[in-house]
């Protein structure tokens, strides 16, 4: 078979994304009229559909293939490949990223601390009652020495109490060849380990990816993040543990290493290389 290529009209920007339309003579066939329409657009370079643009225009993919007897020649086919820009968003800001859509909500969860907004420890100090011990001198009872009041502490507790939080939830949608359950599997419950999207590490945690089949016959990839709030000591994706300490050790300023520790309960991992996309900032 003979192929050539003729590119038809011009690469268009339109409202639902980009556009460009492809035909190719086929000739020297063979074949029945239906086996030699078949033959064309199973021919060596010619793209099929949902190939990648040929010159390499991101988000760019073939949508229809078609083929029809030329009129003026019994023995050419002429294919007909129409390409559209539907895995790319044609909002301005996202071209070239490879990202459809981005949504983001807002809600609260409800979380229990033992820490003010300050990053104070809150902790109850019961006291006794004040004991007199009358002034001595050398264990003996004075008149001239001054009488010691005492206050005996006996007991400290600390306080939990529950308190909401807003966290920002982020659903960035993009187009694949395949539904996203191995995907999912793979980045769900995992938060950033170094900054991603202009969001300090540790802050964004990975819900999930849903999926849904599209019009196009891909589906549509929308990746689902939780977005804890910024704090200069936010441990939201964390678990903080502490160890409530007594008598003269309560004058410490408790800091991290001193009585604190931090257990990673979410995997961390670079988010740029498991995704293959920041969300514009």
């Amino acid at each position: 078979m003979e192929v050539t290529r003729q590119v038809l009209g011009e690469l268009q920007d339109t409202p639902n994304g980009w556009a460009d339309t492809w035909q190719f003579f086929v000739s020297n066939i063979g074949g029945t009229p239906n086996t030699k329409r078949y033959r064309a657009m199973s021919a060596s370079g010619i793209p099929r559909k949902n190939d990648p643009h040929p010159d390499g225009i991101p988000g760019v993919r073939v949508t229809n293939v078609s083929a029809a007897h030329d009129q003026e020649d019994p023995d050419q086919v002429i294919v007909t490949v129409a390409f559209g820009g539907e895995s790319e968003s044609n909002i301005e800001g996202l071209q070239g990223t490879g990202i459809k859509a981005i949504e983001i909500s807002t809600s609260t969860i409800s979380v229990q601390t033992g820490r003010d907004r300050n990053g104070k420890l809150m902790v109850l100090r019961y006291e006794g009652p004040e004991i007199v011990i009358p002034g001595a001198s050398g264990g003996v009872f004075s008149a001239s020495t001054e009488d010691q009041v005492i206050r005996a502490v006996y007991s400290v507790s600390p306080v939990i109490g529950e308190f909401d939080i807003p966290i920002t939830t982020i659903t960035v949608t993009t187009e694949e060849n395949r539904p996203s359950h191995i995907r999912s599997e793979q980045v769900a419950t995992r938060v950033n380990s170094g900054a991603w999207s202009g969001i300090a590490p540790h802050r964004v945690l990975c819900l999930g990816i849903d999926s849904n089949q599209n019009q196009s016959g891909r589906y549509d990839w929308r990746y689902l993040f939780s977005v804890a709030p910024s704090a200069p000591d936010n441990n939201t994706w964390r678990l903080r543990a502490e160890t409530i300490v007594f008598g003269e050790a309560l004058r410490v300023n408790n800091v991290l290493g001193n009585g604190i520790e931090l257990f990673e309960m979410y995997e961390p991992i670079n988010f740029q290389s498991a995704f293959g996309f920041e969300i514009p900032s």
